[in-house]
């Protein structure tokens, strides 16, 4: 409580009680009253933007915890609750300490459920939330320049011209992705694909056996995070049946005969060699740590170097797989079939081809970076989707298609 007293003797507070008056009807004057307090309330808020604390959803009663979409409330809290300091939690957003307009236990339903969504739902999913048009947008912008290309980069695209000509193996180049449990990190699923040829090394699930895990190994792990590897596991081994489940043995022997080696340059689409190095600990527990490089090449920093932010630009451009690869190849038939193994490693391929392109100057380019841009829907009234229709006197008996049908039949049968 005396977090709550000093908020208060400070005055750096909005506080905005609502009248929650229970009669079954207004009169007119009382929707007048009613209109003229929200008006208020409205002037209140842009008056107190600058305050320190917001207490703007004191007395609003909780929209329970389901998002609130155009203003409909799609699930109302079970306990009925009124929002206020002992019923919903302070937070601090945006330098400001504003109290939350949900009940402790809605915010903590409402957290779970989009937690759990993000690691079952389909990219394409994550997709409809996206503004890709004006992704394109300020794409467009950075293809205007040539890219910059670091030099470790700039050794794999000689490597890898090196293997067009026929003078290194595929294998010497490669890009690797897996997917894991976000609690254990245990991996489920390993894919690797040859740089050049795209040709696939390996595309298979693991099989432990009943040694899966969905907790960390040395605390306590809080139950949420168990479901949300749960939900994982189970989105992973639904190609079971389509696609191979080998143990680590078998995945050890198609790395080696497929040729992958510690000189082969591994390159992964990560901020670090996370992927590399889960791929590593899987081998390694089964007795193989002579396969995999000691070092891979992430390649989020060399498409972060040439995207940068500019004036006016509240953050970063997106470098998500997902998201980067329907913006620059938005007819692919592999945008929004991430977080499969090998779609993501096929993704990773050709984007680095698109860098490569980006990397010559402007008129030596051989794609077209002309962005796409989707038509933008307008809101059109019921009378605005009509008035170009056109409506025909003409009308069809509704037996004069049945009954010439019945006629060909009966013609049919005679002949």
């Amino acid at each position: 409580m005396e977090l709550f007293e000093d908020i208060y003797k400070s005055g750096k507070f909005i506080d905005h009680t609502c009248n929650t008056d229970s009669g079954d009807s207004n009169s007119p004057e009382d929707d007048q009253e009613d209109q003229h307090e929200e008006d208020q309330e409205i002037e209140n808020r842009k008056a107190n933007e600058d305050k320190a604390v917001s207490l703007a959803t004191r007395g609003q009663n909780c929209p329970g915890a389901s998002s609130v979409k155009d203003g409909l409330v799609l699930e109302r809290c079970q306990f009925l609750t009124i929002i206020d300091l002992d019923t919903a939690r302070l937070k601090q957003r945006k330098g400001k300490t504003i109290l939350e307009g949900r009940c402790v236990e809605c915010q903590a339903s409402l957290r779970e459920k989009q937690l759990l969504s993000r690691f079952t739902n389909s990219s394409l999913d994550g997709l409809k939330d996206v503004d890709v048009n004006s992704l394109r947008e300020r794409f467009t912008n950075y293809t205007q320049t040539k890219w910059q290309v670091p030099a470790d980069y700039q050794t794999v695209m000689d490597i890898a011209e090196k293997i067009k000509a026929g003078n290194r193996l595929g294998t010497k180049l490669v890009v690797l992705d897996v997917e894991f449990s976000p609690v254990s990190d245990q991996v489920w699923e390993i894919a690797v694909v040859e740089f050049v040829s795209g040709k696939v090394v390996i595309n298979a699930l693991v099989d432990h056996g009943d040694d899966i895990r969905h907790t960390f190994s040395s605390y306590k792990t809080p139950k949420l995070l168990e479901e949300v590897s749960k939900s994982v596991h189970r989105k992973v081994y639904s190609q079971e049946g389509r696609l191979k489940k080998v143990n680590v043995d078998k995945i050890a022997e198609e790395l080696r005969q497929g040729g992958i080696s510690p000189n082969t340059v591994v390159l992964v689409w990560q901020w670090g060699p996370r992927d590399l190095q889960l791929s590593q600990r899987l081998l390694k527990a089964g007795g193989h740590d002579d396969i995999w490089p000691e070092t891979c090449l992430p390649l989020i920093k060399q498409f972060r170097l040439n995207t940068p932010m500019a004036k006016g630009d509240k953050k970063h451009f997106s470098l998500k797989l997902e998201i980067l690869f329907a913006v620059v190849y938005p007819r692919s038939g592999l945008v929004g079939m991430d977080h499969r193994a090998v779609i993501d490693c096929r993704q990773t391929r050709l984007l680095c081809q698109a860098f490569e392109d980006l990397s010559l100057p402007v008129d030596r380019r051989k794609m077209n970076w002309e962005m796409e841009m989707k038509p933008k829907l307008i809101q059109l009234t019921i009378q605005d989707s009509f008035q170009h229709l056109q409506v025909t006197n003409k009308r069809t008996a509704p037996n004069e298609h049945h009954g010439s049908s019945r006629e060909k039949r009966q013609k049919g049968n005679r002949d």
